[in-house]
């Protein structure tokens, strides 16, 4: 399917005022490579539609980007919600919410316990490799298995990762350290439907300095099926 050039080049600015914070017209374009004229032309348009801020020369994320925010996957994020919320006073800990998008994770939800002045937090929006951390293995090894012989086609390290995906289906869950980002370590297990595939996982993200003798699996694995048992009761009956 071929891409829209214009509709391509808007999105690059906006992934890169997310990454980045605001930025000027002239900061843009260096960053992306973009023209200039065609970054004050693009920055216009989103101003315009409310899909950024100016504050003088710089500009930022806009309010309409909330409102789009709001509406993915919202019954997943409303259910979740509290029981991450729950789970993370308890551990002291922060919790992750991510969801699979073609041979990526994202996060969606995030509950930061205020217990600790170390901490581990990601933005809402961060992605990365399905084949890749905690979040993204719990997804994948509970994914169709069609499913993960395609994305594992594409990946250079598949004899190994398959070893792995056997090992996370054995307990039902998976840890990954200093992955995506250095002394940080995860568990996640995955969020299932009612047939058991994966849609989404649960993780536990935490300092390697504080996951000595500490008990993540149990609670873990308890608050991801918590979460899948009441998308399956709010789910629409069919027919």
């Amino acid at each position: 399917m071929e891409i829209s050039k214009t509709a391509d080049q808007a999105l690059v600015l906006l992934l890169c005022l997310a990454d980045r914070g605001t930025q000027t017209p002239i900061e843009l374009a260096r960053v992306t490579g973009l023209n200039r004229t065609v970054v004050h032309r693009l920055l216009a348009t989103l101003h315009a539609r409310g899909f950024v801020v100016k504050r003088g020369d710089r500009f930022g994320p806009g309010p309409v980007l909330l409102r789009l925010a709001g509406q993915f996957e919202p019954t997943l994020r409303a259910v979740a919600r509290g029981v991450m919320g729950e789970l993370s006073d308890r551990l002291g800990e922060t919790l992750v919410l991510a969801v699979r998008e073609d041979a990526q994770v994202v996060i969606v939800e995030q509950a930061v316990a205020a217990g600790h002045l170390v901490r581990v937090q990601y933005e809402l929006g961060y992605r990365h490799a399905v084949t890749r951390g905690a979040s993204g293995l719990a997804l994948l090894a509970f994914l169709p298995a069609a499913d993960v012989d395609a994305i594992l086609a594409e990946a250079d390290d598949a004899a190994q990762l398959r070893r792995k995906l056997a090992d996370v289906r054995a307990v039902g869950y998976a840890t990954t350290h200093d992955e995506l980002r250095a002394g940080a370590w995860g568990l996640a297990a995955p969020v299932r439907d009612g047939d058991g595939a994966a849609i989404a996982s649960l993780s536990v993200v935490v300092p390697t300095t504080r996951i000595a003798g500490a008990d993540y699996a149990e609670p873990v694995l308890d608050a991801a099926e918590r979460i899948g048992k009441q998308l399956t009761a709010t789910a629409p009956a069919a027919g």
